[in-house]
């Protein structure tokens, strides 16, 4: 299930959006659609349930409210990818920055070629068709395809292993021992408990046995573990 919010206050440009995200998406991939508006979000709407998950927004800031409803996205879901739709009024500062990290843009007035093409390639950063290229969950009777470059570490507890991505975790019954074996070779042991995926890792403090990541995460570095992390990060 890919999970995209689209807004967009003009009804005709919100229709059209949607038509050419399941236009696209369906000649590359058999996978649902699920759309969600920002009052999913925000909760302002009683009646729908913000969702736990969102891949994707198209977020149009042609008007006051667009900016903020963006940056509101970015927090409540860290790893969303953004396109912006917007025009030469309004000044790209406003979206080119961190509290947005917009992945792509569309420009007003939309021209049916172009804006297929934009979608087709802004789809392409999370829809994977390529099996390999993801790790799959089951949660709550439904697969979840989490992207291995989105997985920051493995943390084994509980007698579960959990998946841990920025702004959420999914339990799955396995062993650390397996999923270090299988996972790509970006991810590496440093600990009985702990995988880590290298691509985040900002610091490693030897003296304190632990791995800063981004976001200020911090996870343990076990001293039997401290060479092969050692040998991995001399050639990344």
């Amino acid at each position: 299930m890919i999970s995209v919010l689209v807004s967009e206050n003009k009804e005709k440009e919100r229709e059209l959006l949607i038509e050419m995200i399941k236009h696209v998406a369906a000649k590359g991939s058999e996978e649902r659609l699920e759309f969600f508006s920002m009052g999913a979000v925000t909760g302002e709407e009683e009646e729908t349930k913000k969702p736990e998950k969102l891949d994707a927004a198209i977020v149009d800031v042609t008007e006051e409210e667009g900016i903020s409803a963006a940056k509101l996205l970015r927090r409540e879901y860290p790893e969303i990818e953004i396109l912006i739709v917007s025009d030469d009024a309004v000044s790209p500062i406003l979206y080119l920055n961190p509290e947005v990290r917009a992945a792509s843009l569309l420009l007003l007035p939309l021209q049916k070629e172009m804006t297929e093409q934009t979608i087709g390639e802004f789809l392409n950063l999370f829809v994977k068709m390529e099996r390999e290229d993801c790790f799959y969950v089951e949660q709550k009777g439904e697969k979840k395809r989490l992207p291995y470059q989105k997985i920051r570490y493995l943390e084994a507890r509980e007698k579960r292993v959990y998946v841990r991505m920025l702004n959420v975790e999914y339990a799955i019954y396995d062993t650390i021992d397996h999923l270090a074996a299988v996972f790509p070779r970006e991810f590496i042991r440093c600990h009985r408990s702990y995988v880590v995926n290298c691509i985040y890792i900002e610091r490693i403090r030897y003296a304190d046995n632990s791995i800063l990541l981004t976001e200020n995460q911090i996870i343990p570095l076990s001293r039997s573990y401290k060479t092969k992390v050692k040998e991995v990060m001399s050639h990344v």
